[in-house]
């Protein structure tokens, strides 16, 4: 007996920002996604793969240092004394 898998429904979760820990990060801030999350409206997945774009390169995933220090000061409530203390941490290792 044949057995099948489908799927109906997407439903996305759009997570807030967050100064990370990764000890990878080898300029600038790191940056991670928090706990706290938005719920987008429930769509088909036909309408979804139709609306979605094409799927990223992997080169295109990395933020630049700049961009993500706009994101933190711009998207999260962490103070500008906290995001010298991280980048200057960052920059000693």
């Amino acid at each position: 007996k044949a057995r099948r898998v489908s799927f109906d429904m997407i439903e996305v979760r759009k997570y807030e920002r967050a100064l990370g820990d990764n000890p990878f990060v080898s300029s600038g801030l790191p940056l991670t996604i928090g706990w706290r999350y938005n719920l987008c409206p429930k769509v088909s997945l036909d309408e979804y793969e139709m609306v979605r774009g094409p799927a990223l390169q992997k080169n295109q995933f990395r933020v630049p240092p700049d961009v993500r220090k706009q994101i933190l000061l711009e998207q999260t409530d962490v103070s500008h004394d906290t995001l010298k203390v991280t980048e200057k941490s960052v920059a000693k290792d």
